[in-house]
């Protein structure tokens, strides 16, 4: 009897952590929740409008509760993302001698939106991220329908650095794991394009793009 009381406790206790975290979910509006690890091992971390906990995670049962709600988190802001009508921009660049039609993700919300939920793009169209000044900028593709190749560019419009063939992140599962890409240079303008498309026009880092549509904007 002893030993299913020791097994039981952490469920109920882990149980009771859901449950009630969930409740403060629902009941106010969250800036951020991540889990994170640091030279100490996990750290849980909850953030709302009016708490602030950071937890180490040091038992299965603080594991369980951590994820958990680490998933309904992503899951209730993705659905937001979803139902939420966002109207991108367009414009029309040169990449070397190609000319792409894009969608241009040039505030916040357009570039946590970016392509998610939408279907698979032809060669001669893309999104393009807007930044007002270069920096380290990162991509991670959940709710993603397709693979793909993702160019940065410095603010003369230089490739700074390509990555090929990214696999979206559309499972829960996928998307709890979902890499971040973060290159360690600094660029301004990240253009994301149906995999396929580097190799097939021969992008490297000698290409250039720049600005046909609207050629008034964005200028360095």
């Amino acid at each position: 009897m002893k030993k299913i009381i020791i097994i039981v406790t952490p469920i109920v206790i882990a149980v009771f952590l859901i449950v009630t975290t969930g409740i403060l979910f629902s009941s106010y509006n969250n800036e951020c929740y991540t889990i994170k690890k640091d030279g100490i091992g996990k750290q849980c971390i909850i953030i709302t409008n009016w708490w602030d906990e950071r937890v180490y995670i040091t038992t299965p049962t603080q594991n369980i509760a951590c994820d958990v709600i680490c998933e309904y988190q992503k899951t209730t802001e993705q659905e937001n993302l979803k139902s939420e009508s966002i109207e991108f921009s367009q414009g029309q660049i040169k990449l070397d001698d190609l000319f792409l039609d894009v969608q241009i993700a040039d505030n916040d919300l357009k570039r946590m939106r970016g392509l998610m939920f939408q279907e698979q793009l032809p060669f001669d169209k893309g999104m393009l991220f807007v930044f007002d000044k270069p920096d380290l900028y990162s991509i991670w593709m959940p709710n993603m329908k397709f693979y793909l190749d993702i160019i940065w560019f410095d603010n003369a419009g230089n490739v700074v650095h390509i990555q090929k063939n990214i696999m979206p992140c559309q499972t829960a599962l996928e998307i709890q794991t979902c890499p971040i890409i973060s290159p360690n240079i600094d660029s301004r303008y990240i253009l994301e394009v149906t995999s396929g498309f580097v190799d097939k026009f021969n992008i490297t880092k000698d290409s250039k793009f720049s600005w046909v549509l609207p050629d008034t904007l964005y200028v360095p």
